[in-house]
């Protein structure tokens, strides 16, 4: 007996971006870190963190909610081709832990990016993300806004 699959690229995409939406509603903005090991690959890399692994993933998350306690993400646009994802996003939240070697300040912060996140098996293997950092120290007052 022969069978075969007939999920279709549209499908797989369709369900690489609920992954992504779940990312951000139950990790993001619940705090449910546990999801990691759902929407993750054992070796997932997260580029430009310094990010390997699921157990890597999950301790830059905690340093996030260390940092920014009462964080929120809002979804912008999202897209999706093949094994790839992409998504724009914004983030608030207020500065009450270390981050990036800057002290608590309690200030608030608007904060926008985008990433890029490669699929296998509905699993995030890699991700690109990038982000307005200039903006945000700028928020937090370690660097003069710019004239």
């Amino acid at each position: 007996m022969i069978s075969f699959s007939c999920q279709n690229a549209s499908d797989t995409e369709e369900k690489n971006k609920a992954v992504i939406r779940q990312i951000y509603e139950e990790m993001w903005n619940n705090h449910n870190i546990g999801i990691i090991d759902e929407i993750a690959a054992e070796n997932i890399i997260i580029h430009g963190y310094a990010v390997q692994g699921r157990e890597g993933y999950k301790q830059f998350v905690k340093l996030v909610f260390e940092a920014f306690p009462d964080i929120h993400f809002t979804l912008e646009d999202q897209f999706a081709k093949g094994e790839k994802e992409v998504h724009r996003w914004t983030f608030t939240g207020t500065h009450q832990g270390e981050w990036m070697g800057i002290p608590a300040t309690g200030k608030k912060v608007t904060v926008t990016g985008m990433d890029i996140s490669r699929f296998v098996n509905n699993k995030i293997v890699e991700d690109w993300g990038f982000h307005d950092a200039l903006g945000v120290f700028q928020q937090l007052g370690a660097y003069p806004p710019m004239e």
